[in-house]
């Protein structure tokens, strides 16, 4: 337990002593008394006045996380660094798992196109509707696997989440589901409107990227 002395025209930190005056009068032989300099100060304004210091307190913890620091939040769900803490950003889909902050390629499953790569939509939808093409960090880079689908959101379809979307992302440009495309004939019509193939940017796991997606000709 410390105490504040004032010493001339400052004030310093000293051990608060409840003993016997021998002991009271040694401590003066010890600088004065004083540990360290109260850097707190402030001179005595008044008896309505009283030494508090201004400053926040000195044992804030430290940040949880640095950005761009990733980690698994869960075995299937992976976590940014937003604010010195950790905040989960995307769920894997089924099969696949979280390593080293980044939801993994599922495996190759007999049968199904799971594990396969892809280039549009419909190289996993031909194969099995459960499935789509699906974008993941690899090494790096974006990459597109086919994976079972996380939504039911389907091409250019409204969303606010990812998890609304097959592809399990949400484009924030125009808050509608990510579809991977290579040109117009890779699109269907939504509302007797036929969709077409351009290049749209979104974030996956803190990595800014941009691909071909089916959207509104508007």
């Amino acid at each position: 337990m410390s105490r504040a002395l004032a010493t001339g025209s400052r004030k310093c930190h000293y051990r608060a002593v409840r003993a016997a005056p021998l002991i009271a009068a040694a401590l003066a032989f010890t600088s004065g008394g004083c540990i360290s300099d109260n850097q707190d100060y402030r001179p005595d304004l008044g008896s309505s006045r009283v030494d508090l210091s201004p400053r926040p307190p000195d044992l804030t913890p430290p940040p949880t996380c640095v950005p761009p620091q990733r980690e698994c939040a869960t075995p299937t769900s992976a976590a940014t660094c937003q604010g010195g803490k950790w905040a989960i950003d995307i769920y894997c889909p089924s099969a696949s798992m979280c390593s080293d902050g980044y939801c993994r390629v599922p495996p190759v499953e007999a049968g199904t196109p799971q594990g396969l790569p892809c280039t549009s939509e419909t190289d996993c939808f031909s194969l099995d509707q459960n499935y789509s093409c699906e974008p993941f960090v690899v090494g790096g880079m974006l990459a597109f696997f086919c994976a079972r689908a996380v939504g039911s959101g389907g091409s250019a379809v409204p969303c606010t989440t990812p998890n609304d979307c097959r592809t399990g992302r949400c484009l924030w440009t125009n808050d509608t589901c990510f579809r991977l495309c290579t040109n117009d004939a890779d699109c269907p019509a939504r509302n007797g409107v036929h969709l077409v193939c351009k290049p749209v940017p979104f974030n996956i796991e803190d990595l800014n990227v941009t691909a071909r997606s089916c959207v509104s000709p508007n």
